[in-house]
């Protein structure tokens, strides 16, 4: 069973905490939200560790792989945070908040410092492939 922690709980770190759950393979480890007071809601939702310190957290519970699904602006740090630890990663796009920042993180991954993937999860979602079939038939869109 692989240990995740999962970087934010808004709408995606909810649906990834739900496929977490619902998986035979993986386990919820931990939570890190942006403040205490959505801390303490998570902490009635969830049985894990719930903090606002990213990598106290990765060192308190030394999870298999991270979840980015934080706002943008964090997601540089809390991957470079789980690389420099040797933790796979999945980030929700972009990347990171800057180009620079995002080649520094691409570097570091070729370095082969950890595994780290970027989701895209919309793309497969129906709603979204519905779109774009409307969009190619032309009833839509100019």
């Amino acid at each position: 069973m692989k240990r995740v922690v999962l970087a934010g709980y808004g709408q995606m770190g909810r649906r990834y905490a739900s496929l977490i759950r619902a998986s035979e393979r993986l386990e919820l480890a931990g939570v890190v939200v942006g403040s205490e007071g959505s801390a303490a809601r998570v902490r009635g939702e969830v049985a894990v560790p719930v903090g606002t310190d990213f990598e106290a957290l990765l060192d308190e519970v030394g999870p298999d792989a991270v979840i980015v699904a934080s706002p943008t602006e964090l997601h540089g740090a809390q991957v470079e945070a789980a690389m420099s630890r040797g933790i796979a990663c999945l980030v929700e796009k972009p990347v990171s908040a800057t180009v620079a920042e995002s080649v520094a993180l691409l570097a570091r991954q070729r370095s082969g410092a950890a595994k780290v993937m970027v989701g895209h999860t919309l793309v497969f979602a129906p709603s979204f492939l519905r779109l774009l079939a409307l969009l190619g038939s032309g009833r839509v869109g100019t």
